[in-house]
C-alpha cells in the first residue's frame, strides 16, 4: 500500500515534465556560416562580428557593437546570430600567433524565421544566399632597390705611417651607393645588401674605395623614417691596395610620391678601418638624397 502512495506522485512529476518538453520552444534555430580563403601560412584565424544597432547616446544614428570575437583554425566559422545587419571581418594570425593582415569588412543580413505552412513538417531553417569569401589582405615579400649619392667628407683618427692618407680632414669626398632591401613579414626588420663607392682626396693622395655592406633597416611613423645599420669589407684603391672593413648607422626620412618614386633624404656616420701595421683609421660622416624604386 505504501508503495502505491509513493509511485503516484512520481507519475504526476513524470507527466509534468513530459508536457513540459512538448510544450517547449521547438523554433530551430538558424546556423550562418561565414568562411573565406585560407591562408597557407596562417596559424588560425579571428573572426570578429558586429551588428548595426542604434546609438544610445543618440537614437537618430546607428554604429555598429562588437557581439562575437572569436578564434578558428578552421577557414569557416558558424554563428546563430538573432535577425539584424551584421558585419564581419578575418584576420589571420601567422605562426608566431601575430596578426598577419586584415579582411576587408563584409556585411550580411540574417532574416527573420519564416514558419513552415504545413504544421506536420518540421520547418527547415531559412536559407541565405552565402556572401562571396572576403579577400584576405596578404603582406607578400617585396624589394625595395634604392640608389643614392652624398657629400663624404674625411677625418682621420689615427694612422701610423701616413701610408693611406695624410692626418690632416678633407672635405674634398663623395658617396654612391646602389642596394636592395627585402620586406618580410617575418622580419620585424629588413635585411638587405649594399655597393657602397667612394672617393676622397687627402691632401696630395687620391683614394676611390668600394664597399658590400650588409644592412638592417627599422622603420617607423607609416614608413616615413627609417634608421639603418650597415657594415661590410672593401677594398682601397691607393698606391697601394688595402682592404678595409666599414661600419656605419644612418637616419632616412622620405618625402611624399614624385610618380611613383620616392625621394628620400638620409645622415649617417661611417667608420673605416684600414688593416695595416700600424693600423689606420678614419670617420667618414655623410648627407645625401637618394630615390626607392
Amino acid at each position: 500500500m505504501k508503495i502505491k502512495i509513493l509511485m503516484r506522485p512520481l507519475a504526476i512529476l513524470f507527466f509534468l515534465c513530459l508536457a513540459h518538453n512538448l510544450s517547449g520552444d521547438t523554433t530551430p534555430r538558424q546556423i550562418q556560416r561565414l568562411s573565406w580563403e585560407g591562408d597557407n601560412y596562417a596559424l588560425r584565424y579571428e573572426v570578429v562580428i558586429e551588428k548595426l544597432e542604434e546609438n544610445l547616446n543618440d537614437n537618430t544614428e546607428e554604429e555598429y557593437h562588437i557581439v562575437m570575437q572569436e578564434f578558428t583554425f578552421d577557414s569557416f566559422f558558424e554563428a546563430s546570430l538573432p535577425p539584424g545587419n551584421y558585419r564581419f571581418q578575418i584576420i589571420p594570425h601567422d605562426f608566431r600567433d601575430m596578426p598577419s593582415g586584415e579582411a576587408v569588412w563584409r556585411g550580411f543580413e540574417v532574416l527573420p524565421q519564416i514558419a513552415a505552412e504545413s504544421a506536420p513538417q518540421e520547418p527547415e531553417p531559412a536559407l541565405e544566399e552565402p556572401e562571396p569569401a572576403p579577400e584576405v589582405v596578404k603582406q607578400k615579400t617585396e624589394f625595395d632597390i634604392f640608389a643614392s649619392i652624398a657629400l663624404m667628407p674625411f677625418i682621420p683618427m689615427y694612422e701610423g705611417e701616413e701610408i693611406v692618407f695624410e692626418n690632416t680632414p678633407s672635405f674634398a669626398g663623395a658617396a654612391a651607393r646602389f642596394g636592395i632591401l627585402l620586406r618580410d613579414e617575418f622580419f620585424d626588420f629588413y635585411p638587405g645588401t649594399e655597393l657602397a663607392v667612394s672617393w676622397y682626396s687627402a691632401g696630395e693622395k687620391q683614394a676611390l674605395t668600394a664597399t658590400i655592406n650588409f644592412l638592417a633597416q627599422k622603420r617607423h611613423i607609416n614608413e616615413t623614417t627609417a634608421f639603418t645599420f650597415r657594415i661590410g669589407p672593401g677594398l682601397t684603391i691607393l698606391p697601394v691596395r688595402l682592404l678595409h672593413t666599414d661600419i656605419g648607422i644612418s637616419f632616412m626620412w622620405m618625402l611624399p610620391n614624385i610618380n611613383h618614386y620616392r625621394i628620400f633624404v638620409e645622415t649617417g656616420l661611417d667608420y673605416t678601418h684600414y688593416f695595416l701595421d700600424p693600423a689606420a683609421g678614419a670617420l667618414r660622416p655623410w648627407i645625401g638624397a637618394g630615390v626607392r624604386f
